[in-house]
């Protein structure tokens, strides 16, 4: 069973993601497998809802150097927030926001590391756009 689903990186971004399998929970987000199951219930999903899933921008960490599980994109614009820098990347033709130290010395089109954690997703019912609990 496939399950369609879409990533809301808010406020910003949608991504297609897709349910590969419920137990263990694996979510198939443009090109990277995510497995979620220790953080959300396999009943959830059998319940037949369609399904948003979403990460906010500050849970997306951007480095230059890459850590177990660091997904590999571009960047595309630094933009500095004081203690901090938002970085727009392209991850597989999709812009995605995350942020990254003030003193981490990258430029628009080096090659970096995004880090988006599993206990960071959220699920919300896409009609009712309620967040579901994990």
């Amino acid at each position: 069973m496939v399950i369609r689903l879409a990533i809301i990186l808010f406020p910003w971004y949608r991504i297609e993601a897709y349910i590969r399998r419920c137990e263990p929970l694996e979510i198939e987000c443009n090109g990277i497998l995510f497995l979620v199951n220790e953080y959300f219930s396999p009943d959830l999903l059998k319940s037949g809802k369609e399904l948003l899933l979403g990460i906010r921008p500050e849970d997306i960490t951007v480095s230059a150097n890459k850590s177990e599980g660091g997904i590999e994109v571009k960047v595309s614009i630094i933009e500095s927030a004081g203690s901090f820098n938002y970085v727009d990347v392209i991850w597989n033709d999709v812009i995605v926001k995350g942020i990254s130290k003030i003193n981490d010395d990258f430029k628009a089109g080096s090659r970096v590391f995004i880090e988006i954690p599993p206990d960071k997703i959220i699920l919300f019912d896409k009609k009712s756009g309620i967040r579901l609990g994990a």
